[in-house]
């Protein structure tokens, strides 16, 4: 008498691996579509290179991850692109990076918990505040709405080096400010802006203007007499 005996396969992780492979990878989320949207802005293969990290990070289950060069590869990146994508996710704040000499540079994604960690707000120092409408000066009525921070000229933000010309701007004060400002509202345009660039030049126009300001000063000499010094002796000056 014949018998059937059901067989049941038992899963491993060689088969549980072949069948992935069968299928084909997939993109799990989720992912907040104001991170895609601040990707998709930027230049190059920004958004390709996050989504990427996306994928890495939920397949290893890791909060730091690594780009390997084979799966750069199949994604058409090459390695001078995922550099310059890399820098431009840091800057505008959707990862975190961690670079060593000789070794694969370490990635993790920046959640909405960190950055608000990182920033609450309302926030405050000596003469501007930052709330969701955008920053607020504390000594005057200056306002700078927050759909406006990431205003740019070319790949420089415009607030900083405008906000260096004005003679009652600390510039060191604003740029505080600005910063976290940038990174607890997290404009869309955020990743386009070179950030150093704009502060190293907002700095220089500042010290250029107060440079200026101090040879318009002007120079009261004092009298000769009240200074200590000989009158000067004219030709016709009798002894």
């Amino acid at each position: 008498m014949n018998q059937h005996v059901a067989v049941q396969e038992i899963p491993t992780q060689a088969t549980a691996l072949q069948k992935t492979r069968q299928q084909g990878r997939f993109l799990k989320g989720p992912i907040p579509m104001r991170d895609i949207a601040s990707a998709a802005n930027l230049p190059g293969q920004a958004l390709a290179v996050l989504l990427a990290i996306h994928h890495r990070a939920a397949l290893t289950r890791q909060s730091w991850v690594t780009l390997p060069k084979w799966f750069m590869q199949e994604l058409g990146i090459s390695r001078d692109s995922k550099c310059r994508a890399l820098r431009q996710l840091e800057e505008a704040s959707l990862v975190r990076i961690e670079a060593s000499a000789g070794m694969s540079a370490r990635i993790s994604l920046l959640n909405t918990r960190e950055l608000d960690a990182a920033v609450r707000l309302p926030w405050r120092n000596s003469c501007w505040s930052v709330t969701a409408d955008g920053m607020q000066s504390l000594t005057t009525t200056y306002e700078i709405p927050a759909s406006q921070l990431a205003e740019r000229r070319g790949h420089l933000a415009m607030w900083p080096v405008q906000m260096a010309e004005k003679s009652w701007v600390d510039i060191e004060v604003f740029l505080e400010a600005f910063r976290n400002a940038l990174l607890a509202l997290r404009p869309t345009d955020l990743g386009t802006i070179d950030s150093e660039a704009t502060f190293a030049l907002a700095r220089e126009v500042a010290a250029r203007r107060t440079i200026t300001a101090d040879t318009r000063k002007p120079v009261h000499r004092r009298a000769a007499s009240d200074a200590g010094e000989p009158h000067a002796i004219g030709s016709n000056q009798k002894f």
